[in-house]
C-alpha cells in the first residue's frame, strides 16, 4: 500500500514546508519516538501491527521526497560551497562519493568492506588489521580521535525481494494468490542461502497480509557494545497479490 506525501506528514506530524527544511536526523528521530508509541512490543495499548506497518512505510516515502528535492537542489545550485555540497549529496545513494572524497583528503581514515549478505545474516566478524568488525552494522566508527577509521560496510548481493530497514528489520516481498486454496499450506522463505523460515499461511494472514516473525533477524545495531547479538531484529513479510493471468 502507499501513502500520499500529505498522509505521511499527518502521520509524523508535519507540515509539507515543514518536510522541505526538516533534516534527515530530526525525521529520523520522529520516526523513532513514533516507533516506541505505535510498536506493540512498546506499548500495550497497540494490539495490532497496522499503524507499525504504515508508519515504516510513511518515513521511507518522507525521505524518499527529501532525497528527490535534495537532487534538484543540486542541479540548480553549482556554486555551492563545500558544505552544501555535502548536504545535497548526504542521502544513502551517494554516500560512496562522500567517502571517496574523504578517503582523497585524509588517507586511510576511510575503509570500504565489500562483503556478502551471507554474511551479515550469519552475524559474522571480519579481521582487518587486527581489528574486528561486526558486518550488521552499516557505517561503524572505530578508534580514538585522529586515529579514528571509519568503516563503511557495502552488503552486495541483498535479494532483490529482501530490503533491509535502518533498523536492522528485514523486509520480505512475498508474491502469492490471495485465495482460500493457499490456507493451510506451508509457506518457506529463504532469507539467504543458509537461514530460511517456514509456517503456515493462516486464514487470518488473508486479512492482515503481512507477517512479523519477532527476534529472527540480524542483531539490532548497539554503538556502546558493537559487537552485542542479544538483541535480533523482526523478520516482515508482506504478502502481495500475483498478477492474474
Amino acid at each position: 500500500m502507499t501513502y500520499s506525501i500529505h498522509e505521511c506528514c499527518k502521520v509524523f506530524n508535519i507540515s509539507i514546508s515543514t518536510l522541505n527544511t526538516i533534516d534527515e536526523l530530526c525525521l529520523r528521530k520522529k520516526y523513532h519516538k513514533l516507533c516506541l508509541k505505535y510498536h506493540p512490543d512498546k506499548n500495550k495499548l497497540i494490539k495490532t501491527n497496522d499503524d507499525f506497518i504504515k508508519l515504516q512505510k510513511c518515513y521511507e516515502i518522507l525521505l524518499s521526497y527529501k532525497e528527490k528535492n535534495l537532487n534538484m537542489e543540486s542541479n540548480k545550485n553549482e556554486s555551492d560551497t563545500i558544505y552544501d555540497y555535502f548536504l545535497s549529496l548526504f542521502h544513502v545513494n551517494n554516500i560512496e562519493k562522500i567517502l571517496n572524497w574523504i578517503e582523497s583528503q585524509q588517507q586511510n581514515q576511510v575503509i570500504q568492506l565489500h562483503v556478502s549478505w551471507e554474511q551479515v545474516v550469519s552475524k559474522d566478524l571480519y579481521l582487518h588489521n587486527e581489528r574486528y568488525i561486526p558486518l550488521w552494522h552499516q557505517q561503524l566508527w572505530i578508534g580514538n580521535d585522529n586515529k579514528s577509521i571509519l568503516y563503511h560496510i557495502i552488503v552486495q548481493d541483498i535479494p532483490t525481494y529482501i530490503k533491509r530497514l535502518e533498523n536492522n528489520d528485514i523486509l520480505v516481498y512475498k508474491y502469492i494468490h490471495f485465495d482460500k486454496k493457499i490456507v493451510g499450506t506451508m509457506i518457506k522463505i529463504n532469507i539467504s542461502l543458509k537461514k530460511n523460515i517456514s509456517f503456515t499461511f493462516s486464514q487470518d494472514l488473508l486479512k492482515t497480509k503481512y507477517k512479523i516473525i519477532e527476534n529472527e533477524g540480524i542483531p539490532r545495531i548497539n554503538n556502546e557494545l558493537i559487537y552485542d547479538i542479544s538483541s535480533l531484529s523482526n523478520i516482515i513479510i508482506l504478502f502481495i497479490q500475483l498478477p492474474t493471468k
